[in-house]
């Protein structure tokens, strides 16, 4: 095996990771439950389960064995999806609200938010992807496995983050579009 680490080490330290990743998605669905909803909080989990998915499949198409170092890459991939969609419904409720889009349908305020986000998260995903890099060399090695699985994970959650999950926001999100009340006209009364 690789490194010569025996492999039910190995598969431990995957399940842990996977273990930490439902730990900290029941946490933050919680803390998203409390703050802005119920619903809100089914798509942040409905989101990081698709991401890690979607990580962990790039990584089997390109063959990557199991290891710490995808562990670890699964663990940064559940915490970077996280971040970026909390970032995302940030910036969809203050889309929302802003008098340009009053008469915007979500989806077009889903389309907004992306291309709003766009570079933000393309900055964040370079900077996380430098240092979960160094890290995960640092950790565990010059080994290839784990610069690519980082590197795969990272491209996989920047990918949907930015193409699947902005659809799954705009089907739960709620605007609440108040319209000016109009006055009341006055009742004139009959007096006989």
């Amino acid at each position: 095996l690789k490194q010569g680490i025996p492999a039910g080490i190995l598969n431990m330290v995957f399940a842990y990771a996977l273990m930490g990743v439902l730990v900290g998605l029941i946490a933050a669905a919680f803390y998203m439950a409390l703050r802005m909803g119920f619903a809100s909080a089914m798509v942040l989990v409905a989101s990081v389960i698709i991401d890690v998915i979607v990580a962990i499949a790039f990584m089997s198409i390109f063959r990557i064995g199991v290891s710490a170092n995808i562990g670890f890459a699964v663990l940064g991939a559940a915490v970077l999806s996280v971040i970026f969609n909390t970032m995302m419904l940030h910036k969809l409720k203050q889309n929302s609200f802003d008098p340009a889009n009053k008469k915007a349908t979500n989806a077009e305020v889903a389309e907004i938010t992306r291309t709003q986000l766009f570079r933000p998260f393309t900055i964040f995903a370079v900077a996380a992807a430098i240092a979960l890099l160094i890290f995960s060399i640092v950790a565990f090695g010059p080994a290839g496995s784990a610069v690519l699985a980082v590197a795969i994970s990272l491209a996989s959650i920047f990918v949907t983050s930015l193409y699947i999950n902005p659809t799954l926001w705009q089907m739960v999100f709620v605007r609440k579009v108040r319209e000016k009340r109009k006055p009341m006209p006055e009742i004139e009364s009959e007096e006989a």
